[in-house]
């Protein structure tokens, strides 16, 4: 055994008993067991990190609330992140450029991945607190959420939370997602039926009900 003076890392080479390899692990100074965390990834995560073609895929970790666990998302599945104990240590190292092994943590525990459905329930609700009524319809105070702040407050995929919005029948106004109150909803329908019999429009076309740019 053997101390470096200049970084202080503790050298314990692994004998061969062929003594013909040998290899070194170093013990960092710094050895932690709570700043890194230790993730089990499931097959499919595991191909999508090593896809050359898919080093744009991001996994996104959420926070949990009181009831629930914290979720890690891709972009478009949700999976719930289990905390799990092993007897044995588990020891994070780093290959150093001179083939050395450098410990870097020790862990008792690790995190397993199980895909689950998005926890979209308290959607409705959030969307419920800014919704797109009468007396705000023309307001300059902007209504509803961005896509992003809904994404940052929900534990769901950016596809899951866009299925979920259409589910629940948003409407995006000026780039913000809203629920639209019955009676201003009540009133858009007379007035485009109104406008269908104006102008001779079948009642069998598709109008579409999403990505009104304003209300007038």
């Amino acid at each position: 055994m053997m101390e470096d003076e200049d970084t202080g890392m503790v050298d314990y080479p692994l004998d061969d008993p062929a003594a013909s390899i040998g290899q070194s692990v170093k013990f960092s100074p710094n050895v932690s067991s709570s700043r890194l965390k230790l993730v089990e990834l499931p097959r499919e995560l595991e191909e999508l990190l090593c896809d050359p073609e898919n080093n744009a895929q991001t996994f996104v970790i959420k926070g949990a609330g009181k009831e629930n666990c914290a979720v890690l998302c891709t972009s478009n599945t949700t999976y719930t992140m289990r905390k799990a104990e092993s007897s044995n240590a588990y020891l994070l190292m780093n290959l150093m450029e001179n083939d050395s092994l450098v410990i870097r943590g020790e862990l008792y525990e690790y995190y397993e991945l199980i895909k689950s459905t998005p926890r979209v329930q308290e959607l409705r609700g959030l969307l419920l607190t800014r919704p797109c009524t009468r007396n705000n319809a023309n307001s300059s105070n902007p209504i509803g959420f961005e896509f992003d702040a809904l994404l940052d407050q929900v534990q769901a995929s950016p596809a899951e939370l866009l299925e979920e919005l259409h589910s629940l029948g948003a409407t995006e106004i000026n780039d913000r997602w809203t629920l639209v109150a019955p009676d201003l909803e009540y009133e858009l329908i007379e007035v485009l039926l109104c406008t269908m019999i104006e102008h001779s429009i079948e009642a069998t076309v598709s109008v579409p009900c999403f990505n009104i740019p304003s209300i007038s």
